[in-house]
């Protein structure tokens, strides 16, 4: 009940925020390259928790039974990924290599299967290493019974050992980065 509460309450501020700084928006860009990228950080902040509180919010509906899955397109969520990932991984010299799409569909939610993959590749981003180019490889498999997506990148890593019992938990960290 909090969660729910929570994400209303703070839906509201944030159109409010994004109203006003539509309105304000005409009025400051183009007046340099440091307020253009400044107001492209402040659109992509207020996409970013905008997407934030309606996952919050699909997450509780989806508990309760009043969310059902449906087939997703995995070359849709693919190709948005790409489109999101492909020309900031160039510009830091690493490779974003994908491998041809199956048409294939998975049993999901639009916004939990997007956040799913983006959150790995985000994380194949933020925790790189900084003696090699990034690499990251997004591939796919399947057997009789299961169809993979598998993201593989050359960062960091994690001791499994160690941290195998907290991987999928929310909000752990395992490096200081």
């Amino acid at each position: 009940q909090f969660a729910y509460v929570a994400t209303h309450d703070l839906k509201s501020p944030v159109v409010d925020i994004d109203g006003h700084f539509n309105r304000l928006k005409p009025s400051i860009k183009g007046r340099n390259d440091q307020m253009d990228q400044s107001i492209n950080y402040i659109e992509s902040s207020l996409h970013h928790f905008n997407t934030t509180l309606t996952s919050l919010s699909e997450a509780i509906k989806l508990k309760e039974g009043k969310i059902e899955l449906k087939p997703i397109e995995v070359k849709n969520l693919i190709v948005s990924i790409d489109k999101k990932y492909h020309l900031r991984v160039e510009a830091i010299g690493g490779n974003l290599d994908i491998q041809e799409v199956p048409s294939i569909f998975i049993l999901g939610t639009d916004l939990f299967s997007y956040s799913i993959l983006d959150n790995l590749v985000s994380n194949a981003l933020k925790y790189r290493s900084e003696e090699r180019p990034l690499d990251i490889r997004i591939t796919f498999d399947e057997d009789e019974y299961y169809f993979f997506i598998n993201i593989i990148d050359n960062g960091l890593g994690l001791d499994l050992d160690f941290h195998k019992d907290r991987l999928f938990q929310m909000f752990n960290r395992f490096h200081d980065h």
